[in-house]
């Protein structure tokens, strides 16, 4: 049982795979734990001197929390596009292509990690992604793609708010809506694909 608000003690007993270290405790301590979906952290501090450890989950179960997360890529895609029409309805233009280009760059991650089977870089580059899962893009949606990439940079960092909403004039906005929402879908049916 651990202390309140800290979770669960430290264990008596702890060794990294491999040997690398092994921490031998009289005691036990409290304890913060942390789980994503392939391994645990936990931490404590014993005398001034923070103990950490971290669980890896074995090979075989880290398909299933890849495959998992894959797929949480691709709802936060889907909520990430629900979220740029929403801005579009509001007249929030270049919000609403901001969040095509966030769409997109959750869906291509989440290819990514069902892919390699491991989480995706961090990074906001649509073809960067595209080049490291090795994705052959039909040349329209390569072209769409990497017109996005170059367009959201401004959307996310405008220098100037009236001309950014200027930049963004109707139809152009729903343009890139309906050439995302085709581009999601297709990316969708990658999922299956070696």
């Amino acid at each position: 049982m651990g202390a309140p608000g800290l979770g669960p003690r430290f264990p008596d007993h702890v060794a990294q795979q491999g040997g690398a270290f092994e921490v031998q405790l009289r005691r036990r301590i409290p304890l913060l734990s942390v789980k994503d979906s392939l391994r645990t952290f936990w931490i404590g501090q014993l005398g001034g001197v923070i103990l950490y450890a971290v669980h890896a989950l074995p090979l075989d179960s880290r398909a299933g929390a890849m495959a998992e997360a894959s797929q949480e890529w691709f709802r936060q895609a889907e909520y990430d596009f629900e979220t740029a029409r929403a801005m579009q309805a509001a007249g929030r233009r270049f919000y609403a292509v901001f969040f095509c280009h966030l769409s997109l760059e959750k869906a291509l991650k989440g290819l990514y990690a069902a892919k390699f089977g491991q989480l995706p870089p961090r990074t906001h580059d649509l073809l960067f992604l595209v080049e490291r899962i090795g994705l052959e893009l039909p040349e329209d949606r390569f072209d769409f793609v990497a017109a996005l990439n170059t367009t959201s940079v401004r959307t996310r960092y405008p220098e100037d708010l009236a001309a950014m909403q200027a930049e963004f004039p109707e139809p152009r906005p729903r343009d890139i809506l309906d050439q995302t929402e085709g581009t999601l879908r297709w990316l969708r049916t990658q999922l299956d694909k070696p």
